[in-house]
C-alpha cells in the first residue's frame, strides 16, 4: 500500500528548493561583484600624493604643487643693486639772525625770534660775567688765606660763590640746548648768518648727519631754495612731539631771511650700491624678519635677512639677500602661513 504525502509536507519541501537557489544565486552574484571590484582596483593606480603644497626642511623651504591655484598667488623680482637717494623733509623756522652792531661796538647782534631765547641768552652772558668775577675773587681770597689775612670762612664763601655761578651757568645752558642751540658758538657768530632749526621725527633721524647740506624752501621766497649746512643735532627729544631739533646755518647776505619765518627743510642722503625690496616682501615673525627666495621651479626658500633703513616703499636689506636672487614680492603671506604652520 502505497503511502500518501500530506499536501502540506509537499509545499514546504518546494519551498524550500526556491530558498536554496535563491541563497545560490546570491551568493554567485556577490562572488561575481567582488572580483569585479578588485580587479577594477587594481586597475586604477592610487594617488601617490608626493607632489602637494607643504613645508619641508623644517619649514625653510616651502613646496607648492604644479598646477595648483596658489602658483596664480606668487609674483617674483630678480634682486639688483641700486643707488637710493633718502630724502628726508621737516618743518623748519629761522629762529635766529646776526646782524652788525649799529655804533654800540659790542660786535654782531643777535636777533631771536622768540622773546624767550633772548632772555635766555641775556641771562647766559650775565652769568658768565659773574662767574669771572666770582674765579677772580676767589682768586684774591685765596691768596690772602695764604699769607693768613683771610679766614677759612672767607674762603669757603668764596668758593661757594663760584660754585653757585656755575651751577646757574648749566641751568641757563641746557635751556638753550634744549632749544636747539650751543651758547658757546653764539660767541663766533659772523653778521649775515641766520640759523633754521628743523624739527626732524625722532624715526628719521638716522638719515640727517651733521655736516650735511639741506635745501630749505621759504613760505616768503616760493620756488626759490636755499642751501644750508646742519651744524648740529639737538641733544633731547621733544616729549610731546617726539621731534628732535636739528639747527641749519645760513648764509643771509642783506638780511632776506627774518627771524619767525617759515621753511621747510630737506635732508639728502646717498646710500650707494644697496639692495632694496619692497615692503610687501619681507615678514616679521617673533622680531625676526624673512624673505621668501625661489629656488626651484616651486619651491622657494624662506631666508633669514637684516634690514636697514626705509627709503620710501622699500626696505635696504643689509644681510641674508643676494643680487641675482628671484625675491618673492607677492604671495608672501601665503608662503608664510606654510612654512611657519598658520
Amino acid at each position: 500500500m502505497k503511502a500518501r504525502i500530506h499536501p502540506y509536507r509537499r509545499w514546504s519541501a518546494a519551498l524550500l528548493t526556491l530558498v536554496a537557489t535563491s541563497v545560490a544565486a546570491i551568493g554567485a552574484g556577490l562572488l561575481a561583484s567582488g572580483c569585479t571590484s578588485e580587479a577594477d582596483a587594481v586597475a586604477t593606480p592610487r594617488t601617490t600624493g608626493s607632489d602637494r603644497t607643504e613645508a619641508r626642511d623644517g619649514g625653510t623651504m616651502v613646496h607648492v604643487a604644479s598646477g595648483s591655484d596658489q602658483t596664480g598667488l606668487l609674483r617674483t623680482v630678480t634682486v639688483t643693486p641700486h643707488t637710493v637717494q633718502a630724502q628726508v623733509t621737516a618743518p623748519a623756522r629761522v629762529v635766529a639772525g646776526v646782524s652788525e652792531s649799529l655804533g654800540s661796538g659790542s660786535g654782531p647782534i643777535l636777533i631771536f625770534d622768540t622773546p624767550d631765547l633772548t632772555s635766555l641768552y641775556s641771562t647766559f652772558k650775565q652769568s658768565q660775567a659773574a662767574l669771572e668775577k666770582s674765579r677772580t675773587a676767589l682768586a684774591r681770597v685765596q691768596d690772602l688765606y695764604e699769607h693768613q689775612a683771610a679766614t677759612g670762612k672767607d674762603l669757603s664763601e668764596a668758593e661757594t660763590d663760584v660754585a653757585t655761578t656755575r651751577a646757574a651757568i648749566a641751568e641757563v645752558e641746557a635751556k638753550i640746548r634744549m632749544a636747539g642751540f650751543n651758547p658757546d658758538e653764539f660767541q663766533r657768530a659772523h653778521a649775515g648768518t641766520a640759523w633754521v632749526i628743523s624739527d626732524v621725527p625722532e624715526t628719521l633721524l638716522d638719515q640727517v648727519k651733521r655736516g650735511e647740506t639741506s635745501a630749505i624752501g621759504f613760505a616768503s621766497f616760493p620756488g626759490e631754495k636755499f642751501s644750508g649746512r646742519v651744524e648740529a643735532v639737538g641733544d633731547a627729544v621733544d616729549n610731546t612731539t617726539r621731534t628732535v631739533k636739528v639747527r641749519i646755518a645760513l648764509a643771509n647776505p642783506g638780511g632776506r631771511l627774518k627771524p619767525g619765518m617759515f621753511a621747510q627743510a630737506a635732508f639728502g642722503q646717498t646710500a650707494g650700491q644697496v639692495l632694496a625690496v619692497p615692503q610687501s616682501s619681507v615678514i616679521t615673525v617673533l622680531g625676526r624678519h624673512y624673505v621668501f627666495v625661489r629656488s626651484g621651479q616651486h619651491d622657494y626658500q624662506r631666508r633669514t635677512v637684516e634690514l636697514g633703513r626705509q627709503v620710501g616703499d622699500s626696505l635696504i636689506v643689509t644681510d641674508g639677500l643676494h643680487a641675482g636672487d628671484e625675491l618673492v614680492t607677492e604671495g608672501t603671506m601665503f608662503l608664510k602661513g606654510i612654512s611657519f604652520g598658520y
